[in-house]
């Protein structure tokens, strides 16, 4: 483990669970996302879990009951993503921040997603073109 992945694994590890969104819907049209997905993500419970295996950083998302996206990365290593449409990304540790850099195959758009703690929150950070989306969440508690 590095000391990148010890401090994500410290300050990120956990499941979270969303508490609060701003211009999702917005975000979401920007990407060229569906109606009916797009309202399927804002109106269900959503939970992140982030977990560190050695060097590789493990991100599930889930919307409802339903897995919604899972994905398995080194830092600073490119990996695809299939999430409804194949991309290719980069992540890296920058300034407290995890930051993962996506571009869709066959679009321009480039999407920025940021993670970091703020507070006893993560606040995750999506910007694509000039169109920003915040999500905010809370620590599950571990029983």
């Amino acid at each position: 483990m590095t000391s990148a992945t010890e401090e994500i694994e410290r300050s990120l590890g956990g499941t979270w669970l969303l508490e609060r969104s701003e211009n999702v819907t917005e975000y979401l049209t920007e990407l060229g996302v569906g109606n009916y997905v797009r309202r399927s993500m804002t109106e269900v419970e959503s939970t992140q879990t982030i977990s560190v295996f050695g060097d590789v950083i493990r991100l599930e998302m889930k919307c409802g009951d339903k897995q919604h996206v899972k994905l398995e990365f080194r830092l600073n290593e490119e990996f695809q993503i299939d999430a409804g449409q194949p991309s290719l990304a980069r992540a890296c540790w920058e300034h407290g921040a995890l930051v993962l850099t996506v571009r869709r195959l066959g679009c321009r758009r480039l999407q920025v997603i940021e993670r970091r703690l703020v507070g006893d929150r993560l606040v995750q950070t999506m910007r694509c073109n000039n169109v920003t989306c915040t999500r905010v969440m809370r620590r599950m508690q571990t029983t």
